[in-house]
């Protein structure tokens, strides 16, 4: 659930950023093409220099799976020294 809740929330957030790009105002002042915001990183659109970086949730989420992975090793290590019960 946790890598599907992760992996949904990146499509969400694209989803999100293609249609913010994609259904512009034809009544607009300014004219642009149509485009999708960077997901990470910095892009230049017309005379807008786009930027986008992850929040805070997103580094709490992957904190959090690492803490999880780790967890898992410790748990799978002890496992293996111990043998069967």
């Amino acid at each position: 659930m946790y890598i599907y809740f992760g992996l949904f929330s990146l499509w969400s957030f694209a989803y999100k950023m293609y249609s913010y790009g994609h259904n512009l105002s034809p009544a607009a002042s300014v004219k642009v093409a149509a485009f999708t915001p960077p997901l990470f990183g910095y892009k230049k659109l017309a005379n807008f220099e786009v930027y986008s970086y992850p929040g805070l949730g997103s580094y709490a989420l992957a904190v959090v799976a690492l803490l999880l992975l780790t967890a898992l090793y410790i748990t799978w290590r002890q496992g293996r020294t111990e043998g069967p019960a």
